[in-house]
């Protein structure tokens, strides 16, 4: 595995630093090893050296007993810690956890080698992430200044702040750190470790959730490459699904079609049911696109029997399903399940919110050559900047288009022409720099 060069700090002087940090003379030193202070003194300088045995004696008094000190014990333990990273990426976190616990006196390194002792640490850092324990991990994660990171240390520092982005759901942040992490492995190709699909896979996934989909589909074709199929099999079923969802976006349905029926078989040979119904709202969203309504409603409909009530993926495939409802105009029906799913969700302020917003496009819908200021001006200055604050711009496109057509029934001219700018304007977000039209 390559990585940027460490610089090698001689036995004699990582010893002096240990010694001098927990106060012990060259004296005390000496007698463990049963010789002359003086050739304490000659290795500390680098004119003499210590057998192995005398070496051993040495960790042993002053508690680094299998850790590493001499450079080839370095190299090794360095190689073991990104073992200890595969098991983390690769979810053998047990595994991951038993590893750590071996080196729990790691800390006793730290006069002496900061940075070997620092990538442990972040390493443990991304396991807590992993095992769900996101407030420690900031925690620890708060401790270092990463102005005085070795560039090593620092790629993984940034990629975990991105990755607990990820996981609090602040994929602005997320992003930040991970674009971080990515621009150091690009200032040092071949210095960093080159198995990295992970950051690949979470820059696709922040691009995913801010609906800026050739940027999600440029990471994830890049995980996808160097990960292969039988590797890490969940891993890459959710990269698919990932590019699938992508790939609706920016009107490639054929091949989102194909990966979401594969994705399908897979995850039914598995019984992953929340998984299951993901890619059944991913079908429906398919379907959506291409204004198939009842094929839609179908796979929304098969979604729900896959989720609890009043989590946020039955929210999903609720929404979508009612939405689609009211595109039938089947208006009654819509009216009846809005009811229900704003009853459901009060304690949830971003469906609450979700669904607000498309009562107001049932009204609206329904009355469409009717003036009806109080529900668009509710979708102008309430629903849509709650969707851009969360990233809804295909959502928001929508309430936009609906508006549009409402304006020119009810022959208001410049509205209608400003929410035609509006579109522009959240198109030209979603594409700029990156190639293609999502229309």
């Amino acid at each position: 595995m390559s990585i940027i060069q460490r610089e090698d700090i001689p036995i004699g002087n990582k010893i002096l630093n240990l010694r001098k940090h927990l106060g012990v003379t060259q004296v005390e030193i000496a007698e463990v090893i049963g010789t002359r202070t003086d050739k304490v003194s000659d290795v500390e300088n680098g004119l003499d050296e210590y057998t192995e045995v005398q070496l051993e004696e040495i960790q042993g008094f002053l508690n680094i007993l299998g850790l590493p000190i001499t450079g080839h014990a370095c190299m090794i333990f360095h190689r073991h810690l990104y073992y200890l990273r595969n098991y983390i990426r690769t979810k053998r976190l047990q595994e991951a956890r038993e590893m750590l616990n071996k080196l729990h006196h790691i800390d006793n390194l730290m006069p002496c080698d900061p940075d070997m002792v620092t990538l442990c640490k972040m390493f443990e850092i991304q396991l807590l992430i992993a095992e769900g324990y996101y407030l420690d991990a900031e925690k620890k994660l708060d401790l270092y200044d990463p102005e005085k990171m070795h560039k090593e240390n620092l790629y993984h520092y940034n990629y975990n702040r991105g990755y607990l982005g990820i996981c609090n759901e602040d994929y602005d942040d997320g992003l930040e750190y991970l674009l971080k992490a990515y621009e150091l492995r690009e200032a040092h190709k071949g210095l960093l470790p080159e198995d990295d699909e992970r950051l690949y896979y979470h820059l696709a996934l922040c691009y995913t959730y801010m609906e800026i989909p050739y940027r999600a589909i440029d990471f994830a074709q890049k995980a996808r490459q160097i990960c292969a199929e039988d590797r890490i099999p969940n891993f890459n079923l959710n990269l698919n699904r990932m590019l699938a969802l992508n790939y609706i976006d920016t009107n490639h349905l054929i091949k989102a079609k194909k990966i979401l029926e594969k994705c399908l078989i897979d995850y039914e040979s598995i019984k992953d049911e929340a998984l299951i119904g993901g890619t059944l709202i991913c079908l429906g969203n398919l379907y959506k696109k291409t204004r198939d309504w009842p094929t839609a409603l179908r796979y929304y409909n098969n979604a729900l029997n896959y989720f609890p009530g009043s989590t946020v993926n039955y929210f999903a495939a609720l929404h979508n399903k009612i939405y689609c409802i009211i595109q039938i105009r089947t208006f009654s029906k819509a009216r009846d399940l809005l009811n229900e799913a704003k009853a459901m969700c009060k304690a949830d302020l971003l469906w609450r919110n979700h669904f607000d917003a498309l009562q107001r496009y049932l009204f609206i819908s329904e009355h469409m050559s009717t003036n009806n200021e109080e529900d668009s001006d509710y979708i102008l200055n309430i629903a849509l900047p709650h969707f851009y604050r969360n990233h809804d711009y295909v959502l928001a496109i929508d309430y936009c288009k609906l508006l549009e057509r409402h304006f020119d029934k009810i022959k208001s001219k410049m509205k209608s022409l400003s929410m035609s700018k509006e579109i522009l304007k959240i198109y030209e977000r979603c594409v700029i720099n990156h190639g293609g039209d999502v229309k």
